[in-house]
């Protein structure tokens, strides 16, 4: 889901990835 704005900002996807990470990377 987070793959299509990885390109338009990684900055900002990062910071979801790294958030869903903490909640527990479920997706």
């Amino acid at each position: 889901q987070f793959e299509e704005s990885r390109g338009r900002t990684s900055s900002k996807t990062a910071f979801y990835q790294a958030l869903q990470n903490s909640l527990g990377g479920e997706d």
